[in-house]
């Protein structure tokens, strides 16, 4: 056996004497008071945790209402600014009406003046119009699909009556009128001839958007050229 484990394994023989005397209930109040000392100790660090808790909330609502007042100061100062300038505001508002509702009135315009510049010229000598009739449409109202077969729909409609001596020049002028760009179909509803020999003929002619003034109308937002940027960006990358 090795000294080290010898030294271990020695008996410690005899110490210091105790002796108990004192009955187990001394021994059981210290522990009793033990006790009551650390839940009182308890008690206390609850409540002052309580009471920070409680002191940093309600700086959090001092705060938060103080906040509160100075952003209600503002918006009633906002408000008061605001009201200086309501006249503004309203004549800006007013004024955006009348251009919503002059674009929404031209909607359905025909620039007639140019049409009938357009529409003379298609005659062929020797035939004149005695009647220019305009049955157009509303902007409130859905464009009248016309009964003549071909024709579709258009956003009005002329009815004119034509004098003439030759009815080859008649039939002439309806193939003329194809080449207009607003033509949308035309038919012929009557022919008649007096004894003098005259012909008077009536037409009906559609015409299609083509016509339109177009006036007051926003202009169309420029289109994004996508095959530039894409270049660009790949340069850059």
């Amino acid at each position: 056996m090795s000294p080290a484990a010898t030294k271990s394994a020695r008996m410690v023989l005899g110490g210091s004497p105790r002796a108990h005397l004192l009955p187990p209930e001394v021994g059981d109040r210290k522990r009793g008071a033990s006790i009551r000392r650390a839940v009182v100790m308890s008690v206390i660090g609850a409540v002052v945790v309580c009471g920070v808790g409680y002191a940093f909330a309600s700086y959090l609502a001092i705060d938060a209402a103080g906040r509160y007042d100075e952003a209600r100061a503002e918006t009633s100062a906002l408000l008061e600014e605001q009201g200086k300038y309501s006249d503004l505001r309203t004549l800006a508002d007013l004024q955006q009406t009348l251009t919503d509702a002059r674009q929404v009135g031209a909607l359905t315009e025909v620039n007639w003046q140019a049409f009938y510049g357009r529409l003379t010229p298609t005659l062929p000598a020797g035939v004149t119009l005695s009647s220019f009739v305009i049955d157009a449409g509303s902007p409130i109202e859905d464009p009248a699909v016309s009964a003549v077969p071909g024709t579709g729909v258009g956003i009005a409609k002329v009815t004119m009556v034509a004098n003439t001596t030759n009815l080859a020049a008649v039939e002439t002028w309806v193939t003329t009128l194809k080449a207009l760009p607003e033509y949308g179909g035309s038919i012929i509803r009557s022919v008649a001839r007096d004894d003098a020999g005259q012909l008077t003929v009536s037409m009906d002619l559609t015409l299609t958007d083509v016509a339109l003034s177009n006036r007051f109308q926003p202009e169309p937002e420029p289109a994004t050229d996508t095959t530039t940027d894409a270049a660009t960006e790949e340069a850059t990358n």
